[in-house]
């Protein structure tokens, strides 16, 4: 997908156009909704059971902290902030 990397990470990149709806995978409730170095804007969701999700490298997080969302809310838009090597 991306070539030989020194530091391979556990997510899935999806090639999208900026701005692309970006929905939560399943109910749960947003723990962080901000900047995090590597990640950019980033949401990271609670789905219980220890099942947590996150949406890196967003261009807008339209969720709020502690906001619960159900699965196809819109949780941002797709972008290229952080550590990425192609929006």
């Amino acid at each position: 997908f991306m070539g030989w990397r020194p530091d391979l990470h556990r997510g899935v990149d999806l090639d999208v156009p900026s701005g692309t709806p970006v929905s939560a995978m399943a109910r749960g409730r947003v723990r962080f909704a901000g900047v995090q170095r590597g990640f950019g804007n980033v949401v990271w969701i609670d789905h219980g059971a220890g099942v947590t999700t996150g949406y890196a490298h967003l261009s807008e997080i339209r969720v709020r902290e502690g906001q619960t969302v159900d699965a196809g809310d819109l949780v941002g838009l797709s972008g290229a902030t952080g550590s990425v090597t192609a929006p």
